[in-house]
């Protein structure tokens, strides 16, 4: 498995959170970032703000300029979206490529 290179649109404006991840992205935006994650064709990709004690773990990558929004290929190491909520931590978000997610729960 390799690290695959691919660019994020991330927006916080209105009081949400939002991401748009893109595998090929062909156009110029001031909020399209920069990531890079190992993970294969057929695994999901999930996405969190992180809180007080939520460091990277396994395959993770922390986007800079996306305050500190971390995308990781390995959810389970980060608890269950029960036992974060209990933390007061935010769940894990699995992103759907070229479509804006939602972060955070409602």
């Amino acid at each position: 498995m390799e690290k695959l290179k691919f660019r994020v649109e991330f927006d916080d404006g209105d009081g949400l959170t939002m991401v748009r991840p893109h595998r090929v992205f062909h156009g110029r935006s001031k909020t399209a970032l920069a990531a890079e994650l190992e993970f294969g064709e057929d695994e999901d990709v999930f996405a969190f703000i992180p809180g007080p004690g939520d460091d990277l773990k396994g395959r993770s990558f922390a986007v800079e300029g996306a305050k500190g929004m971390v995308l990781t290929a390995d959810p389970d190491l980060y608890g269950t979206d029960a036992d974060r909520e209990a933390a007061g931590l935010m769940p894990l978000k699995r992103l759907k490529w070229g479509e804006w997610n939602m972060l955070g729960s409602f």
